[in-house]
């Protein structure tokens, strides 16, 4: 977990001094613990885990005590014993809304990855392990299967597999599954629970893949709902590689300054195709218009919206077609600019051909933004600005 803490610090989701080591005094809460009847092991858990300090919120507080309850919702109470965690499982992140949630099963030692709304897992690598499939008239066929690929091998390998790493087969092993089954049946009494058989992967194998996949960008941060919307992950992920992720000469400040500035622009791409969008309304107000004021009125707003529209590049305002003129324009010029000083520039340029009324607020309101993540000025403060153009 502290390896995962660091990495989404090295990403710049997380502050360093958020994260708080272990070991934990727990001497205040170990009452709570006992009444909610939560197993030794999960307690030690709680005692050496590293835990993230953020700003308080009521969604983010108490995370990891919403083992009591159902792990896929934060508010439900204990009416529903078939769906509450077992004594000895808990949760090792916040759901958020709509989220994953990682569970630990401390007596099997594994480590699940649930959706809140959809079942089953969530786990990219769920498949992770050696499968023997048969069909009908042929010999039985066998594969390895890695990151959700899998690769046919010979018997020799699939068993040196199954003796090395475990296996999560679908074999024919019917003479274990009796025995196993007839094990089983003494505990299956009337404590049933929707978790008993959670399905999940050893604990230290999916902690190692997650970290993988923030490596590999396959997953990135964010995306909860307290996250922001500049932790957007088509936003994000290719800022990541255009500064150098995962390697030693990622560029952060860059990274910070260009998610920042797409942001800006996603926001300003969206105001223009609403004003795209509303074109046609418009048009249908001024048709029917009955008199010369409302006539006068209605063609103003609707040349505002033709400026704009103009200023985009478009002949017509469809949908798609101002949001993909918009944001096409803007990463066009987002992707030839070098350095930061460069994208204020950029952007500036940009600003002051866009007609008026466009952005004239959000310019006044852009400077001091840009100006204090920068800690430059964005323009020469003895140097007058040349007119926009109209």
């Amino acid at each position: 977990m502290l390896e995962l803490y660091h990495i989404l610090v090295r990403m710049l989701y997380l502050e360093p001094e958020w994260i708080q080591a272990g070991p934990h005094d727990l001497g205040a809460l170990m009452p709570l613990y006992e009444s909610l009847n939560i197993d030794s092991s999960i307690i030690y858990l709680y005692h050496i885990l590293p835990y993230v300090k953020t700003p308080p919120s009521d969604w983010d507080r108490n995370v990891f005590l919403w083992g009591a309850t159902s792990p896929t919702s934060a508010t439900r109470t204990l009416d529903t014993p078939e769906e509450m965690m077992r004594p000895w499982m808990t949760p090792l992140s916040a759901m958020g809304n709509h989220q994953c949630v990682i569970l630990y099963d401390a007596k099997r030692h594994v480590v699940g990855i649930f959706d809140q709304l959809y079942p089953g897992s969530y786990d990219h690598n769920k498949t992770e392990g050696v499968i023997q499939g048969y069909l009908p008239g042929t010999e039985h066929m066998y594969f390895i299967c890695k990151d959700g690929i899998e690769t046919p091998c010979d018997v020799f390998e699939w068993e040196k597999y199954v003796n090395e790493q475990g296996t999560d087969s679908d074999s024919d092993g019917e003479e274990d599954g009796e025995e196993e089954a007839d094990s089983d049946a003494d505990e299956e009494d009337e404590d049933k629970n929707i978790w008993n058989e959670m399905e999940g992967r050893p604990a230290r194998r999916v902690l190692r893949d997650i970290v993988r996949w923030y490596h590999e960008l396959r997953e990135t941060p964010g995306g909860g709902e307290n996250a922001g919307a500049e932790w957007d992950h088509d936003l994000v992920r290719p800022l990541y590689r255009k500064h150098g992720w995962p390697g030693e000469d990622f560029d952060a400040d860059a990274f910070l300054v260009d998610q920042k500035i797409r942001l800006i622009g996603f926001d300003i791409a969206e105001s223009e195709r609403k004003r795209a969008l509303a074109m046609p309304k418009w048009q249908e107000k001024l048709a029917e218009a009955k008199t010369i004021d409302e006539e006068w009125l209605l063609s103003t707003t609707l040349s505002s919206y033709s400026r704009a529209s103009v200023a985009l590049g478009l002949s017509e305002p469809e949908t798609a077609r101002a949001y993909r003129a918009v944001t096409e324009d803007f990463e066009r010029r987002t992707a030839i600019i070098k350095d930061s000083e460069e994208e204020m520039t950029g952007i500036q340029e940009w600003m002051k051909q866009l007609p008026d009324g466009t952005c004239e607020a959000r310019g006044l309101a852009l400077e001091p933004f840009l100006h204090q993540s920068l800690a430059r000025p964005l323009t020469d403060p003895n140097k007058e600005r040349p007119d926009r153009a109209i």
